[in-house]
């Protein structure tokens, strides 16, 4: 699987976006119902991960938020 352990060295380095501390968390329960409302049909699970790169924040929780609260997913 050499795509998996590519990806799994990329995870490593960047452990916030599956960490469930305080200062991780907060950032993703703005951001995933934020970009719920905007108008990007198709490729809001990409921008998610997109901008939880750049805020530094959980994936899992704002891309979870981004689906639950977007009524057409």
């Amino acid at each position: 699987y050499p795509v998996v352990g590519r990806f799994a060295d990329f995870a490593r380095r960047r452990s916030y976006l599956w960490s469930f501390r305080y200062p991780d968390l907060r950032p993703s329960f703005y951001l995933g119902p934020i970009l719920s409302l905007m108008p990007a049909m198709g490729v809001q699970l990409p921008i998610a991960f997109a901008l939880c790169l750049f805020f530094r924040t959980n994936f899992m929780v704002t891309g979870g938020l981004q689906f639950i609260t977007n009524p057409v997913t």
